[in-house]
This record gives C-alpha cells, structure tokens and sequence, in this order.
C-alpha cells in the first residue's frame, strides 16, 4: 500500500507541476533546438528524448533540414 501511495503521489506532483506552452515555431537551431514565439517573445525550447546530430556533425544539416521542414511556421 505504501508504495502505490508513494507513485500516485510522484505522478499527481508531475502532473500539478507540468506546464503546457503554446507558440509558433519561428526558427530551427538544429535537430533537437528550436525556437516559439510565446507570448510576443522567442524562447530556445530543447525537444526531450531526441537526440540529434549537431550541425558541424555528419548528417547535421539533414538533421536540422527535417526539423524545419516538419515544424518550422507551426504552432
């Protein structure tokens, strides 16, 4: 019992906390960098969990490519 007290308790405090932000994707630093226009203001937003070249790697500019291709002007 303690310890699914002790993981409802962890996933409600994530929940509680988790923060949603909505923007418009105005530019593309690499694979896994870009950056929203939220609220009139750009801010630099790393995707979690991804993992990409950096531009100066082999396949970096691919990479960064895809990105502006899947999301940049989105909101």
């Amino acid at each position: 019992m303690k310890k699914f007290l002790f993981v409802f308790l962890l996933v409600f405090a994530q929940i509680l906390f988790s923060q949603t932000f909505k923007g418009k994707v105005i530019g593309v630093k690499d694979g896994d960098t870009v950056v929203l226009l939220i609220e009139g203001k750009p801010q630099t937003v790393r995707l979690a969990h991804i993992d990409t070249p950096e531009k100066n790697q082999p396949f970096g500019y691919k990479a960064k490519q895809f990105v502006s291709g899947f999301c940049f002007g989105k909101k």
